[in-house]
């Protein structure tokens, strides 16, 4: 972690895992890491040679993503690099993450702060992708209909003070069963210096709802908080498993009370079946070893993408100074084989329920002289002797 450059951090598919019980109030339960899940060795993505930017540290080659699939069925992410520091770049990757290219068509708003920041991508309910960006009075949105060329959206979406706080970041959203929207909000109320200096502090995470994602009003209570066992978390992402869960994702400083040298930050997550109530978190054991600074493991402002092959893609930023400061890491996340043979069973059964209950009974009346016999199958044949009454 670095100054005030240290940042936080910002995935729909299935995460089968056990859920343990939140803990009685007053005591804490300590996250245990990801069991559903195998996570490959991370590699930078997002680098300065990739850019095209100078290696001297004077800027940042990217932080801060977010990834979607694109009108054009590519991989696209969207963060935050270059000069100034808030400027928006994107790539993009038409072979499921192992090469990638900058976008030098892509075009993000001028007519929008410029310190608008941590973005997290959604699919619009009209059509084309929202995203949702920080500001200084709350969380404002722009809209493309290709994910290349974005356009800003008047106004803010909701306001800080909707929650009592004084900044917002993350603003990512799902689409619940009934058809609302809920978007998950983290705290950035002075948050390096609470977090830095105040082991009391638990930054939490809240939530809103709309019909549209243009108005939001502000969720009573807070989503994930202290009693989880983790304390400044901070730019929350969400997900929606294939199971109908709701999830999110965000990141967590560990060992905060440490010089800056030893400060380890990674990545967490907690399931919920109605996006209100959050029981067990999760870590996510991929991290990247600074050394410019110290000797940090980073895994900072982390988004997942889902990919139809059920594999996931974990994007997380390097903090810090070059070398390896500032820049874009990506895993690949594949399911455990215990949960690839629990998912494969369970779909194997549902396929048999569902076959069986669609072939269809039939009925038919078979005779012999005066006797007469009913007979019921799904392809019913007449016992020998007996003839199918017409």
């Amino acid at each position: 972690m670095y100054n005030s450059f240290r940042r936080h951090f910002s995935f729909c598919i299935s995460i089968p895992l056990l859920l343990v019980l939140a803990a009685p109030s007053g005591a804490k339960a300590a996250a245990t890491d990801d069991s559903a899940y195998t996570w490959s060795t991370p590699n930078l993505v997002v680098t300065y040679g990739l850019m095209g930017f100078s290696t001297s540290g004077t800027v940042r080659a990217g932080v801060n993503s977010s990834a979607f699939i694109d009108k054009s069925g590519k991989i696209r992410m969207i963060f935050q690099g270059g000069t100034p520091a808030e400027s928006k770049w994107s790539v993009t990757s038409a072979d499921s993450g192992s090469t990638w290219a900058v976008d030098q068509g892509f075009r993000w708003p001028t007519n929008i702060e410029s310190s608008l920041g941590h973005i997290s991508v959604t699919t619009a309910p009209e059509g084309g992708f929202r995203a949702y960006v920080r500001n200084e009075k709350g969380i404002s949105s722009v809209y493309s209909s290709d994910g290349q060329t974005w356009t800003a959206e008047s106004g803010i979406r909701i306001a800080a003070t909707a929650f009592g706080l004084t900044k917002l970041d993350g603003g990512s959203v799902v689409k619940l069963p009934d058809g609302r929207y809920r978007m998950f909000i983290g705290d950035e109320s002075s948050y390096f210096s609470r977090c830095g200096s105040d082991k009391s502090v638990n930054v939490k995470i809240y939530s809103a709802t709309s019909t549209d994602q243009l108005t939001w009003t502000a969720d009573s209570g807070y989503r994930i908080g202290p009693e989880l066992g983790t304390r400044c978390n901070l730019h929350p992402h969400a997900f929606v498993d294939s199971a109908g869960k709701v999830g999110i994702i965000f990141h967590v400083n560990n060992d905060i009370e440490k010089s800056y040298s030893e400060w380890q930050s990674s990545c967490h997550y907690a399931l919920s079946d109605d996006g209100l109530t959050f029981t067990s978190v999760r870590r996510i054991p991929v991290v990247l070893k600074k050394t410019s600074g110290g000797t940090e493991s980073m895994a900072d402002d982390c988004d997942v993408l889902a990919l139809p092959d059920k594999r996931l893609l974990l994007f997380f930023s390097l903090f810090g100074p070059a070398p390896e400061g500032n820049q874009i890491a990506m895993s690949i996340g594949s399911l455990a084989s215990s949960q690839a043979t629990a998912t494969t069973v369970a779909a194997s059964r549902t396929t048999t329920t569902t076959l069986a209950a669609t072939k269809k009974i039939i009925k038919i009346t078979c005779v012999k002289g005066k006797l007469t016999k009913v007979v019921s199958g799904t392809a019913p044949k007449c016992p020998t002797g007996y003839k199918k009454k017409p």
